[in-house]
């Protein structure tokens, strides 16, 4: 499996007796499923220049296959829809075929996931093993949410908190990996006085989908109104036969939660503390008249949340890198009910305890990604 942050090349055999010296056309293909013939989306075409030096050509396709990431639409996240067996792009297959004097020669198909893995790679916990697999590889039952950290026997080192509360303001959302014989999937939840499952149909069988659902959905109001008395925990199953807890909705929720999407495609929310710092920058235009009074004609205000994880253990801290990577951020204020799309605007430091000699944290400033704009 390859990924974005290093160089995508395919080494292609030309054959024997070699081409002669000169220029050749080459395709770059992207495996579609439902092509019309052999699973192939013609995604660029090119020449390039053989000399006759060695009987092998290495093409560097890296730009070409970066520039096919994909990106949710940001409304999936903040509208109040729900969405299952959504298509991710996370993984994709790419080929080359080389067309010669004597025919053409096309390479096999190379693997590759779509993200960019954390710079200061951990093995085994931020180098992409453990989720990301050739799932047409043979493999039965394969279910991983593409968290990062995540191993199939152990539940994610970091995993996703939510409130458990009845509302249409903020979502679960999660991308999956499935082997080909999986087409469906479930969500069951789990507590004292809940037993109930989701749902969710995958994209693409052998590949990678995603849902965005409402909390109302998950948790609905049949059995809010039962006033569950603990946290609900959150598996993922295949026929009923469960697998390791990949969420948690919070019974005594705090009210502030971000949710954000992690190197490896997937989603994570955490709980903030309260302790919230509130505040708004101004750009103001003003306009004199013939008097030379001034007054203000056009204010920009840019709001602005300070707030603070709480304690992180150390080796989950890495994850929270992704927040400032990641393409969409979402603070839900739960005693309002409200939820905003942000941006982070601050720089991420690794922390240990041997170099902090203290418990670790990260301070998160915020600001509104579009701003109020009023008019006199």
């Amino acid at each position: 499996m390859k990924y974005l942050d290093e160089r995508i090349t395919i080494q292609m055999d030309l054959g024997s007796p070699m081409p002669s010296v000169g220029m050749y056309r080459y395709v770059v293909y992207e495996y579609d499923e439902w092509a019309q013939s052999d699973d192939d989306e013609m995604i660029f075409t090119g020449n390039f220049y053989y000399g006759r030096n060695s009987r092998y050509y290495t093409f560097d396709i890296t730009d070409i296959v970066r520039s096919r990431k994909y990106t949710f639409p940001k409304e999936y996240i903040l509208d109040n829809n729900v969405r299952t067996g959504l298509w991710t792009g996370l993984t994709n297959r790419y080929r080359i075929r080389v067309y010669l004097d004597e025919g053409n020669v096309t390479s096999s198909w190379n693997n590759v996931a779509m993200i960019y893995r954390y710079p200061n790679v951990k093995k085994g916990l931020t180098d992409g093993s453990g989720v990301y697999t050739d799932v047409e590889g043979g493999y039965t039952d394969v279910l991983y949410p593409l968290i990062q950290g995540y191993k199939e026997t152990n539940i994610p080192p970091l995993i996703s908190h939510y409130p458990l509360k009845y509302t249409r303001n903020y979502k679960f959302c999660q991308s999956f990996i499935t082997s080909s014989d999986v087409s469906e999937f479930q969500l069951w939840l789990t507590n004292s006085h809940l037993d109930d499952y989701y749902n969710i149909s995958v994209a693409q069988e052998g590949n990678t989908t995603a849902c965005m659902i409402t909390l109302d959905s998950i948790v609905d109001w049949q059995y809010y109104q039962q006033e569950l008395d603990r946290d609900v925990n959150v598996y993922k199953a295949i026929d009923d036969d469960f697998y390791n807890k990949i969420a948690v909705l919070d019974y005594c929720y705090k009210r502030y939660y971000l949710l954000w999407q992690d190197r490896y495609g997937g989603f994570q929310s955490q709980a903030l503390l309260d302790n919230v710092t509130f505040s708004e920058t101004f750009d103001v235009t003003e306009t004199q008249n013939y008097r030379n009074e001034r007054s203000k004609s056009f204010i920009q205000v840019q709001p602005k949340w300070k707030l603070s994880t709480g304690w992180i253990k150390e080796d989950v801290f890495p994850y929270y890198e992704s927040i400032y990577v990641s393409p969409i951020l979402v603070l839900y204020d739960a005693y309002e009910d409200k939820s905003y799309e942000v941006i982070v605007n601050s720089s991420y430091t690794e922390k240990t305890y041997k170099n902090e000699k203290k418990m670790l944290n990260i301070s998160l400033d915020l600001e509104a990604s579009s701003k109020q704009n009023i008019m006199y």
